[in-house]
């Protein structure tokens, strides 16, 4: 990846951009390659290549799966500094960060300024909602939510389905799991 990206550093056919960016930025923070990530970022942003809301949501992701809340509430300040707009995407990367940390009071906190700002809810938002509150030990904000996504008509996935699954399975109740499922 090294060999190509400088390759095209030097061609003057072959310039990258923000895409080229935001592809390796999202390869090395799926990776754990925070440090790499954060080069990467400098290196481009040098180079001229702005980026986008989308390189933002990589950057809040790849923080957010490693607990450096510090730095993701870095990024989202300076989103929202330049008026960036936040996506339905950047609020689930951040839903997601606290669901994984069992903090469903951040987690709830920003699922209400996401609905705050009209911004619509998806699958994954769910996904994370009902985990995160599972992993918190909430078992009753795990059916709310399963109630709320049905009434919101949220498409209800093999991701979704698996969630409520191993939400069900961790407080043994096998009755609301038979429940959601009939």
């Amino acid at each position: 990846m090294e060999m190509v990206l400088s390759g095209m550093l030097e061609s003057t056919t072959c310039k990258p951009g923000v895409w080229t960016m935001n592809t390796i930025l999202s390869v090395l923070g799926n990776k754990g390659q925070i440090e790499m990530m954060e080069r990467r970022y400098e290196k481009f942003h040098n180079f001229g290549i702005e980026p986008e809301t989308h390189t933002f949501n990589i950057l809040i992701g790849a923080y957010g799966k490693k607990t450096m809340y510090d730095k993701m509430s870095s990024v989202m300040e300076y989103m929202r500094r330049l008026s960036f707009p936040w996506t339905t995407s950047t609020y689930n990367n951040i839903i997601e960060a606290f669901s994984d940390a069992s903090d469903a009071k951040h987690m709830e906190y920003t699922f209400d300024q996401m609905r705050a700002k009209a911004m619509k809810a998806d699958t994954k938002t769910f996904y994370c909602l009902i985990r995160g509150y599972s992993n918190a030990g909430l078992f009753h904000k795990v059916i709310n939510n399963v109630k709320l996504a049905g009434k919101l008509e949220i498409h209800e996935n093999t991701s979704f389905f698996n969630a409520v699954i191993y939400a069900c399975a961790k407080e043994m109740d096998l009755m609301e799991m038979e429940r959601v499922f009939m």
